[in-house]
């Protein structure tokens, strides 16, 4: 089975994401769009294993504080289907990146890292995209509500093919500790 680790959001993210796509079909409307149940942020591509239950019983070692992250900015890169169009965050990157790092360690065993597998935290708004001026000019006029997102806990993802593309199920969830100054 195709496994990753992501963080998923709350109904307001889910809504200044779902706003920002709007506007963005209103003016670009070549790329396929995700749909809202499938944003997330991923922590870790797994590919495919055959064992989900050692990949949990890892994950469920994991201690890291709870922490913020905001929505930054649009942008995008080139993959094997086309550009990419997403959105980046920003806030407590650190915090981010030092939870990614140990995801990825205790996992190190489980898997066989991709060859794209430094870390660049971003939410996938569309793939298939033709990038120009026009869309460039699209991105600097798009408005972003620089939403706060509450970082809770992270989960297993399995990827479900279907006909109505990629839709990820959600396989366990890993709460993350309290911050000791209120988070």
């Amino acid at each position: 089975m195709e496994l990753f680790v992501a963080i998923d959001f709350h109904a307001r993210v889910l809504n200044e994401l779902n706003q920002i796509k709007n506007y963005l079909t209103k003016h670009d409307n070549m790329g396929i769009f995700e749909p809202t149940e499938n944003y997330h942020l991923t922590l870790l591509y797994l590919n495919q294993l055959d064992d989900h239950q050692s990949v949990i019983e890892k994950l469920e070692n994991i201690k890291h504080s709870r922490f913020h992250l905001q929505l930054n900015q649009l942008g995008s890169f080139e993959n094997a289907d086309g550009n990419v169009l997403w959105i980046n965050v920003k806030n407590e990157l650190e915090a981010l990146d030092e939870l990614q790092q140990k995801i990825k360690q205790e996992l190190a065993s489980l898997y066989v890292p991709s060859d794209h597998s430094s870390f660049y935290p971003h939410i996938t708004l569309s793939y298939g995209h033709k990038i120009g001026k026009a869309t460039e000019e699209v991105f600097l006029a798009c408005k972003i509500n620089e939403v706060v997102i509450r970082i809770l806990n992270f989960h297993l993802y399995e990827v479900l093919n279907t006909g109505k593309g990629k839709r990820f199920k959600k396989m366990a969830t890993f709460m993350l500790e309290p911050n000791p100054k209120g988070g």
